[in-house]
């Protein structure tokens, strides 16, 4: 029941999708194709890990993207997959590259958003500033994050720059994904537990 109803905050009026129609865009929540609070349907072929949050980290299958972006992921509940962030990213092999790609969406998503307000830090962006390793585009109760960071792979590019969409962290929306995903992660965490123990000779533990 309790499920039910955080779902319900959660995700009213939300569909199950595997990608949202184009004509919308991040005023409305919708960002490569994806929109905040809607099920990602999953497939046989859908590529997924945990998240750092305890969620789930989905490879999106049928993202809307620039041809020069790697590709999108897509955080999600445990169990009904609704999306909370979904993250465009691609690879550099040099810091400097990353942060002219970085830049260049800037640039772009400023044109698109006008209206969003910029937060560089103290930093004030001009052409002969060196594009800083994070900034946020916010418009309630949304926020676009653009971040450049070292990657942990060994073999791989070492910079990633990464566009993520997903709710200021203190609007409702935010809260209501927040208690959905922990509400899941119990609800996982009792399961595991009870396949643990069933069949299991426990006597005197």
């Amino acid at each position: 029941m309790l499920r039910t109803v955080l779902f319900a905050l959660c995700c009213s009026g939300a569909a199950v999708v595997g990608s949202a129609p184009a004509a919308a865009d991040a005023n409305d929540g919708e960002f490569m194709g994806y929109r905040l609070n809607q099920r990602y349907k999953m497939t046989d072929r859908t590529r997924f890990g945990p998240s750092l949050g305890g969620n789930l980290l989905i490879v999106a299958e049928r993202p809307v993207m620039p041809e020069d972006m790697g590709e999108v992921r897509l955080t999600t509940t445990l169990e009904s997959h609704v999306i909370g962030f979904i993250e465009a990213s691609q690879n550099f092999a040099t810091d400097r590259d990353a942060r002219e790609f970085a830049r260049k969406y800037y640039k772009l998503l400023h044109a698109k958003y006008p209206e969003w307000q910029i937060d560089a830090g103290t930093i004030q962006l001009d052409e002969t500033t060196l594009m800083p390793s994070a900034l946020n585009m916010e418009r309630w109760p949304y926020t676009i994050r653009i971040k450049i960071a070292q990657t942990d792979a060994n073999d791989g590019p070492p910079f990633r720059v990464s566009l993520t969409l997903r709710y200021l962290f203190d609007s409702a929306e935010r809260r209501a994904w927040n208690d959905l995903a922990r509400f899941e992660q119990g609800e996982q965490r009792q399961s595991s537990q009870e396949q643990l123990l069933e069949g299991t000779d426990a006597r005197g533990l």
